[in-house]
């Protein structure tokens, strides 16, 4: 008898463990569902959201092409208040795209805000196209830094804006090689020969000179006179013309480069 209840004791606690489980089983079960919908429903609203971002660029682009830049402009700086850092690659384009839209307006108004506000813009998106992660990009947008600096460069604090001119330049021709972009590789050298170039004005007038010449002959290794005799033609003159400004440079006498030597240093 006392087997029995023994027996009745352990089956009860086997059926009461039984209604346990199945209770806990089934309020795991309740929470993976609701965990499970809450994903796909938090990925379904990234996806919208995702599709309307890439919507509103694509029509940004589209007004770009147009020329209506001004309009552009204004679906850029809506964007700006939804599209972080976060929200990669997004972010880089866009800023990449208004960098590009401020460039455009200054050739029309208001050219150095314009010029200014575009640097800027194509600094945040190398917060995303970084060398590692995106070196065309990384490198397409250095170039235009260089090539806005350059024109900057023309309108105030010339060394200090071609200081960054070259600096950028630089950073694409780590990127821009001759065997893998020759034609970027090319324009980035035949562009830093023309900085330098404009430096000798400044300072380091033999030292510059020099590095402007190396950037023009790298560029030559491009551009042959047979596939591109403009191009060609326009570099070799700008070679000749540096020859004959060193060698004005050198027939001066002593204490006249003594003198330009001065200013450099100043």
């Amino acid at each position: 008898m006392r087997f029995l209840a023994k027996a009745k004791i352990i089956v009860k606690v086997i059926n009461d463990n039984k209604l346990i489980f199945t209770l806990t089983s089934g309020v795991l079960v309740v929470i993976l569902g609701l965990i499970i919908v809450n994903h796909l429903e938090e990925k379904q609203r990234e996806n919208e959201f995702r599709n309307k971002i890439k919507t509103s660029l694509d029509y940004a682009e589209r007004l770009m092409k147009r020329t209506k830049y001004e309009d552009a402009l204004i679906v850029y700086n809506n964007l700006s208040s939804e599209i972080s850092e976060k929200n990669d690659p997004f972010y880089g384009k866009l800023n990449f795209n208004l960098g590009m839209c401020h460039w455009r307006l200054s050739e029309k108004s208001n050219n150095e805000k314009n010029m200014l506000n575009s640097i800027y813009a194509f600094m945040e998106a190398l917060k995303i196209y970084t060398i590692k992660k995106y070196p065309l990009d990384y490198a397409t947008t250095q170039n235009n830094i260089g090539l806005l600096y350059s024109e900057l460069a023309e309108i105030r604090d010339t060394e200090e804006n071609l200081k960054k001119t070259v600096q950028a330049y630089k950073e694409a021709l780590k990127i821009y090689t001759i065997k893998k972009y020759p034609l970027d590789y090319a324009t980035t050298q035949s562009n830093l020969g023309v900085a330098y170039a404009q430096f000798s004005y400044i300072r380091d007038i033999e030292g510059n000179l020099k590095k402007a010449v190396q950037g023009f002959k790298e560029a030559l290794k491009f551009f042959t006179i047979e596939k591109y005799p403009l191009t060609h033609k326009r570099i070799m003159s700008n070679i000749e013309k540096i020859k004959v400004m060193k060698k004005f440079y050198d027939s001066l006498p002593e204490k006249n480069r003594k003198a330009i030597e001065g200013r450099d240093n100043k």
